[in-house]
Formats: structure tokens, C-alpha cells, sequence
């Protein structure tokens, strides 16, 4: 029979008994012949519902779907709903936007640009959506909130750039023959945000912080967080790069009075980029000397810079100034024990736990009433760009940080590690 859009033929998830006695997720339908059909997507003790449900759209958009839509692509344009667009889209982000086998910050964007056209469309056809809509979803981004649910606006560059992805994902649709051209063709024509005019907010350009505000945080950051910040203003890496270190990618022979850091891909930012060359750092006396002491048993494939040593020493000093006497025969840390113990420190920092081990510094200090304004790791990086830049020039701050654009820096291949290297022994 033909394909239409009446409720009995199509997949619809639901929970049904099964004959082991526990429930699954199912879909049911009938085919062109009029027999019923099932699939199942797993046990609901098992699979979450969120789970079943993308389960439930990737199957309809590449298996079910894909056998119907040849009968009556037509039809099934009409019954693609834009919610099923965003869940196959977000599925696909998932395996494409992978590094090292884990996915990349990027798919949070995803996951955030495809839940807001989800609560504007959700329901509607995929392919009855135009310019008129997402022109007002652009808008409705602008206005979102934040992880407590608190009212917040987006800057220009965000919403641009989901907007972006909700353009990506109609034109994936329409490859696998989901939406009709007409409604693609109107989606893309949708312009981003321009500058100064609506309601979004600016960007904040990254600044520099003033070497006295850093100097007066040193004393609440304990040895691991103060050797971090320090090498990373004698090295303006970036946050990633500090967190990953490791001796073993680390040559202290290469240079008279400098070491070389080669980056490896995991925690290089531009390695996925095609092309990318290789990233290395110099690292000079005053970087040496800034790790030199965490360097004392420390083996190569370990992480120079360790959350759990720092975590160690934190309550040590804790431990000291306490004044009420420790309970059941602890002579140091936490008393909880099996389910009910604390957050156990990994191995390695992260940007992220690196970014807060600064904020909580400064929360320390506010504590002692020292106020120290609020600045980010990236801000040192910046610092020394800009002190670079001053005593040495623009080719040679490009050198030690690392030019982004690839094709320029192949330019300037042959020179960047002697220029690198003579800052490094002058200043790093």
C-alpha cells in the first residue's frame, strides 16, 4: 500500500510488556502489506528515556525512513518533525566531533542551539520551516539562562554561531532526503547578528592582568598552583598545554639554557586542523626553576602539575590551623569513608579545574580580607604576548605563542625556533 501519514503506520515509541517479564522500549507499525511490525530499543530499567528517544529517531531517520521515504518522499518531509531534525543532528555531532575518542566542548553548543529550536518548532514539520522562523529563533536564543536556571543573555558571537549549526543540521537533513529543498534554501538565508544592533550582548575581549594582582594571589595558590601560573607567565602557554605537560615530552637538551616542550596532539587545540604543524615551547630558566621542585620523583609519563598533591598539601595546612580536635583517630583529612567519602583528585588538571583552583585562591584571599579581582589563566597568556611584543616585536610574540593561522606560520617555519629560543634564554 502507499505511504501516508496516518497514525496506524507509523513507528511511535512506547513501553510494552515483554515475554521475559520486564518492560522495553518498542516501536510498532504496520508495513505496506498491512502485517504488524516491532523494533525493540532495550530494557527501560536499562535505557533511559532520553537514550530510547535517540535511539528511537536516529533508527526512524536511517533505517525506517530511509526504506519509506523512496514511496513517498513527500510524505514522509511532513512527518520529519523538527524535533527528530535536532536529535539526529546532535547524534551525528557525537560521532563527528570526536578527539582522542572523547567528544569535544563543541557538541555542547550543539546540544544547546538543537534544544532551543526544539522549544521554538519542536512539533512542527521540519520542512514547513523557513527564514520567518528561524529568524525568530535567532532571536529567542538571545535570551537564555544559565546552568541554575537564572535569566541570562547570550553574546553576538553565541548566537551566531548556533545559528550557524541549526543551518548545518537543515542541510544534513536535506542530504539524507529528510526536508525539502524549498525550506533549506529559505533556512540559510537567515543573517547573523551584526554588530551593536539588537539585543545581545558584546564578547568581552580577553585583557591582560596586572602582574602586582597575580603576585598578591601567589600566597593563597599553594606550590603545585603558583609553579602553574608561573611557568605559564615565563611560557605564555595556554592553559591546556600547562595541565598536560609531561618530562616525556620534554627535551632539556635541545637548546643551551632552554628546554623544549613538544606538544602532543592530545592536548595541542589545533592538532585536528589539517595541516597543523607541529606545536612547541621554549621553556627558559625562570620556567625551569618554576617546576624544578615538583620535578623530584616525579616520573616521565606522569603529569608535572598534580590536583592530588596539591589537594594533599591543602589539607595538611588545614589540618595545621584547625582548632578543634580531630574524630576517630584521623591524624589528617577527611573522616568519610566508603559511599560517603569526598572527591578524590585526579592525576592531572584540566582547564577547567585549573581555571577554578584560581577562583577559589581568590575566594581564599577574600576570606583574609585581600581582595583580589577575579581574572582567568588565559589573562597570562595575554600578559606575556603583550610583553613580548613590547621588548622584542609582533614575529617574535607570534613565534612563542604559536601563530593560529597555519599557512602563516609554515612562512615562517625555518626561523620560529631560533627566535623562540632567544627569547626564551632572555627572558623566559
Amino acid at each position: 500500500m502507499e505511504f501516508t501519514t496516518d497514525k496506524s503506520t507509523q513507528p511511535k515509541l512506547t513501553t510494552e510488556r515483554h515475554t521475559g517479564g520486564h518492560d522495553i522500549w518498542s516501536a510498532r507499525w504496520r508495513d505496506e502489506s498491512g502485517s504488524s511490525r516491532k523494533k525493540s530499543f532495550g530494557k527501560v530499567d536499562e535505557v533511559p528515556e532520553k537514550r530510547a528517544n535517540m535511539l528511537f529517531h536516529n533508527w526512524m531517520a536511517d533505517d525506517w525512513r530511509a526504506k519509506d521515504q523512496i514511496k513517498n518522499p513527500t510524505g514522509m518531509q511532513a512527518i520529519y518533525t523538527v524535533s527528530m531534525l535536532a536529535d539526529a543532528y546532535l547524534s551525528e555531532a557525537q560521532t563527528r566531533y570526536l578527539k582522542n575518542g572523547k567528544v569535544t566542548s563543541h557538541v555542547s553548543q550543539v546540544e544547546a542551539a538543537m534544544r532551543q529550536l526544539t522549544e521554538c518548532w519542536g512539533n512542527k514539520s521540519a520542512s514547513s520551516i523557513g527564514a520567518p522562523q528561524i529568524a525568530k529563533t535567532r532571536d529567542y536564543m538571545v535570551d537564555s539562562t544559565d546552568q541554575k536556571g537564572q535569566p541570562k543573555k547570550l553574546t553576538r558571537k553565541t548566537v551566531n554561531g548556533r545559528l550557524r549549526l541549526i543551518k548545518e543540521a537543515y542541510r544534513l537533513a536535506r542530504e539524507r532526503g529528510l526536508v525539502s529543498a524549498e525550506s533549506v534554501a529559505d533556512v540559510v538565508i537567515v543573517k547573523p547578528l551584526s554588530y551593536g544592533r539588537g539585543q545581545a550582548r558584546e564578547s568581552k575581549r580577553i585583557g591582560t592582568v596586572a602582574d602586582g594582582v597575580i603576585d598578591g594571589l601567589l600566597p593563597y595558590c599553594g606550590t603545585v598552583l603558583t609553579a602553574m601560573i608561573q611557568l605559564q607567565r615565563a611560557t605564555a602557554m595556554r592553559p591546556g598545554e600547562i595541565c598536560g605537560l609531561k618530562m616525556e615530552h620534554v627535551d632539556t637538551n635541545v637548546e643551551e639554557g632552554v628546554w623544549l616542550y613538544t606538544v602532543p596532539p592530545e592536548v595541542y587545540k589545533m592538532s585536528h586542523i589539517e595541516g597543523a604543524k607541529i606545536r612547541e615551547v621554549l621553556i627558559g630558566k625562570r620556567g625551569q626553576n618554576a617546576i624544578q621542585l615538583l620535578l623530584k620523583d616525579r616520573k616521565p609519563t606522569e603529569f608535572v602539575f598534580s590536583p592530588a598533591e596539591a589537594e594533599v598539601e591543602r589539607r595538611a595546612a588545614a589540618t595545621a590551623l584547625r582548632t578543634t580536635p580531630l574524630s576517630c583517630g584521623n591524624t589528617i583529612g577527611s573522616n568519610r569513608k566508603g559511599s560517603r567519602a569526598r572527591w578524590k583528585a585526579g592525576s592531572g588538571y584540566t582547564t577547567e579545574t585549573y581555571r577554578k583552583s584560581i577562583e577559589y585562591a581568590i575566594k581564599r584571599a577574600g576570606k583574609d580580607g585581600v581582595v583580589i579581582p577575579h581574572w582567568h589563566p588565559n589573562q597570562i597568556r595575554h600578559n606575556r604576548a603583550t610583553a613580548i611584543r613590547t621588548a622584542f616585536g609582533l614575529e617574535a610574540a607570534s613565534n612563542v605563542l604559536g601563530h593560529s593561522n597555519v599557512s602563516t606560520t609554515e612562512i615562517y617555519a625555518e626561523q620560529d625556533r631560533k627566535t623562540a629560543a632567544h627569547v626564551a634564554r632572555m627572558t623566559g
